[in-house]
């Protein structure tokens, strides 16, 4: 009978695990991987080294884990040196994805963290995590991409929004957020002409800004690997047409009965079948 073990998960990192009864401590390097297990006493009962791109350079220990490169972050192996990272698997040995990135071809296709595996993680199997452009990490997460990332990169998020913040706050002080506050354009002469610019929108730019901002926020909970968005309710089924009321059909069915009599007795003799195709209720 297999042998059921339960994880315990602290900030979007694995932490702990109960396997069999017994307890494991998750201890490690600073790239995520698995460097040692230890006991609830702090004893190491499990200790792991690795090759640059992930496979297992030494293992002692007898904790049938499957999480060792990467693994506080999500790598699972689930053969020798294939591992399971959410969108596609990894294979360790040949240093390439199996599967070709869901971003080409902005990244590229199946190199593992642009050949700098010493330096980047990629928990989601999207793309690396460590060293982003601030605009490309918003257009990764504003397409549904989730963390955790590497805190440095939420840092860098968090500290775009305080300063869009003190922007905003800044045209609040000047009046922008009111109808209104446009004065219209500015005056100036171009070939002898009075003319007048176009309106600046103050008001439409305020609350563009602050609409954004708020996106941003969103976005930075997903960056920490925050609440998912709940999966899609089901579509409800389209409701019957109600039924019409019994005096209505009543009243339909005796009016739909003297017209097909009158329409009977007019085309008798004539030997042209009246009748056909009439429908079988007419609503006055």
């Amino acid at each position: 009978m297999p042998m059921t073990a339960t994880f315990t998960n602290f900030a979007g990192a694995l932490v702990h695990e109960v396997r069999g009864g017994t307890e494991r401590f998750y201890s490690p390097d600073p790239l995520g991987s698995t460097s040692s297990l230890l006991d609830a006493g702090g004893n190491v009962t499990d200790a792991f080294s690795y090759w640059p791109y992930g496979e297992v350079r030494t293992r002692t220990g007898t904790t049938p884990t499957k999480f060792l490169f990467v693994g506080t972050l999500g790598y699972f192996a689930d053969a020798l040196t294939r591992l399971y990272v959410r969108a596609r698997h990894y294979l360790a040995s040949a240093a390439r994805w199996l599967t070709a990135d869901p971003l080409w071809p902005e990244e590229s296709a199946y190199a593992y963290v642009d050949s700098s595996p010493v330096d980047w993680v990629d928990p989601s199997g999207f793309a690396r995590k460590i060293g982003w452009p601030l605009e490309k990490l918003i257009k990764y997460l504003e397409r549904g991409g989730f963390g955790p990332f590497h805190p440095d990169e939420c840092q860098r998020l968090l500290a775009e929004i305080e300063q869009r913040k003190r922007a905003l706050a800044k045209m609040k002080r000047r009046g922008w957020d009111k109808p209104g506050s446009d004065p219209g354009g500015k005056e100036y002469w171009a070939g002898g002409e009075r003319k007048v610019g176009k309106p600046e929108g103050h008001y439409e730019k305020y609350w563009t800004w602050a609409q954004g901002i708020e996106n941003l926020e969103k976005l930075l909970e997903q960056c920490r690997g925050g609440p998912r968005p709940p999966c899609p309710a089901p579509i409800p089924e389209p409701s019957p047409a109600p039924e019409p009321p019994l005096a209505e059909f009543a009243v339909g069915t005796a009016l739909s009965v003297l017209l097909l009599l009158l329409l009977r007795g007019a085309g008798r003799g004539t030997g042209v079948p009246l009748g056909g195709g009439l429908p079988s209720r007419v609503v006055a």
